[in-house]
């Protein structure tokens, strides 16, 4: 048996004393996210003021980044003025996270607006991400799938301390894609690295969508996508100090409605 306490002392005169373990605020509740699209223009338009000015090339990584800088919500930029535009800023670099923005230019064969009108099939995984570094897979063979959604699930995330606080905890975590036996991404759209940060003491799902980008292949030749989710965090094995447990419950397919909006210069933000 733990018997907690503080040092005595009592009185005006005394050093003080605690009134006893304390719980941090149980902050973990499933969120839900609105998706927003919004015409800028009948017509063909240059682009977003930042990139342009550095003359990048649209769709690339560098203007992808630049353009946050110049979309504001509540006044304030998605990417700070001063952040790096290479490969994925930095966190401390944005003043909003979980934010995907597509742009459209306006052009006549302009590729659809994803993320509309899903049509989801949804499969049990069951797989328990129990140790760091071992993930779980699935496999499928669909071009048509245009996009996965990941769930995972977290039974009860909270430790203990040596004072009897209990207090949040966090699950680091990575959501990769490869297809036709290729390596997986380590950056970019097919890949996905996100912090599970807080208190529950109660389920908390939390979803993934990782948009698929399916390569060419060769005339009769089956493609194959693979979606790995591998837990970085190592779990504790001690659930009466750390209760750090996740699993994968579900992945499911999606089909989006292919909306292109030719000749329509729009921005989908979500």
């Amino acid at each position: 048996m733990s018997i907690y306490g503080a040092g005595g002392g009592g009185g005006k005169g005394g050093g003080g004393s605690r009134s006893g373990p304390s719980t941090s605020k149980d902050n973990l509740d499933s969120t839900s996210y609105a998706n927003i699209i919004e015409l800028l223009s009948e017509g063909e338009i240059e682009g977003f003021a930042t990139p342009s000015k550095l003359g990048l090339t649209r769709n690339t990584t560098e203007y992808n980044n630049a353009a946050l800088k110049d979309i504001f919500l509540n006044d304030t930029s998605i990417l700070r003025s001063g952040a790096s535009i290479s490969g994925t800023p930095p966190d401390i670099d944005y003043n909003f996270r979980d934010v995907t923005v597509v742009t459209r230019f306006g052009e006549q064969d302009q590729a659809y607006v994803p993320g509309f009108g899903p049509i989801e099939n949804a499969e049990g995984v069951g797989g328990p991400l129990e140790e760091a570094d071992i993930p779980v897979t699935v496999r499928f063979a669909d071009p048509e799938v245009d996009a996965v959604r990941v769930t995972i699930d977290v039974p009860q995330l909270q430790q203990i301390t040596d004072t009897g606080d209990i207090i949040g905890a966090e699950i680091e975590l990575t959501i990769a894609v490869a297809y036709n036996g290729g390596s997986f991404a380590t950056d970019g759209p097919g890949f996905i690295r996100d912090r599970i940060v807080g208190r529950t003491s109660d389920l908390y799902q939390r979803d993934y969508i990782m948009n698929l980008e399916w390569p060419p292949a060769p005339s009769g030749v089956s493609q194959l996508a693979e979606v790995r989710v591998t837990r970085i965090t190592p779990i504790s094995f001690d659930s009466t100090r750390l209760s750090n447990v996740c699993s994968w419950s579900s992945w499911g397919a999606i089909n989006y409605e292919k909306l292109r909006y030719p000749n329509s210069a729009c921005c989908d933000a979500c």
